[in-house]
């Protein structure tokens, strides 16, 4: 019955935000057409960076309180799990607004996903409390940044193509987040274990951070 209220609601959200979308053949705000899109280095490695960032958040997330449930059966830990992410998130979002002035956007959203990347092997390798606790914390505190600073990103390299870089960057984040249960279903499957699929998932978080560290002229 959640699954169905919520998918309702889903349904009607949509359908009043797509009255408001920009029909395809609408006039440009400058008044003409911008020039055609050319996808750089800087926007390849983003698109790639943002897909594995989908990939390499999506296990901890989905399974944290299933781990604290396996980990501390008789204990209530296991229901605080998202409440410590999501209140993560939220506190992530103010700490990025607030040092926007510390350094470029890409470079932010890099340190953005090594810190992901170690809540990730912390989960993994930590077997008590504090491996949880850590990836809650790190995990959901980059959640909603890698959003915003893999946006203002593509806003700098591509200013006059936002809507396509919004679709292309959800796209790649949405294949990423389906490619992480699979993952997770062979490593139950052959070995057992949910700990070797997210020791990749860090690996993805790491490399998501390497390629956008720098940025080409």
């Amino acid at each position: 019955m959640a699954w169905a209220a919520y998918g309702a609601l889903g349904l009607i959200l949509v359908a009043l935000i797509a009255r408001n979308l920009p029909r395809r053949g609408d006039v440009h705000r400058a008044g003409s057409a911008p020039e055609p899109l050319v996808m750089t280095g800087n926007l390849k490695r983003l698109v790639w960076s943002y897909s594995l960032a989908g990939f390499g958040y999506i296990l901890p997330a989905t399974f944290l309180s299933q781990m604290a449930a396996t980990r501390f059966p008789d204990s209530a830990f296991a229901q605080f799990v998202w409440p410590v992410y999501g209140g993560a998130a939220v506190t992530g979002i103010g700490v990025t607004i607030l040092t926007r002035r510390w350094g470029s956007s890409h470079r932010r959203l890099a340190i953005t996903l090594w810190a992901q990347a170690l809540g990730v092997l912390a989960a993994a390798a930590l077997p008590g409390f504090s491996g949880l606790l850590t990836g809650a914390l790190l995990v959901g505190g980059g959640f909603l940044c890698v959003v915003q600073l893999s946006l203002l990103y593509a806003r700098e390299l591509a200013p006059q193509h936002m809507r396509y870089m919004a679709g292309l960057l959800t796209t790649g984040y949405a294949v990423g987040q389906l490619a992480g249960p699979v993952l997770s279903s062979l490593s139950t499957v052959l070995l057992h274990r949910l700990e070797p699929a997210l020791w990749i998932a860090g690996l993805g978080l790491v490399i998501g951070g390497l390629l956008v560290w720098r940025r080409s002229a």
